[in-house]
C-alpha cells in the first residue's frame, strides 16, 4: 500500500508519497493508467521538495 496525500505547490496539485524515512516522491495522474513523477527529494531541511 502506498500512502499519499495531496500537496499544492507551484507545480500545481500533486500527490506526495513517502518512499523511506525522509524521502518523498511527488507525482500526478496523467490518466487512469499512467502517473507522471514531478520530483523526488527530502521532506524537510535545506533540500525539502515542498519549497
Amino acid at each position: 500500500m502506498v500512502l499519499k496525500h495531496t500537496v499544492n505547490l507551484s507545480l500545481g496539485k500533486v500527490y506526495s508519497s513517502r518512499v523511506t524515512g525522509d524521502i518523498r516522491i511527488l507525482w500526478e495522474f496523467v490518466n487512469e493508467k499512467e502517473v507522471s513523477f514531478a520530483n523526488t527529494g527530502r521532506h524537510s531541511g535545506f533540500s525539502s521538495i515542498y519549497k
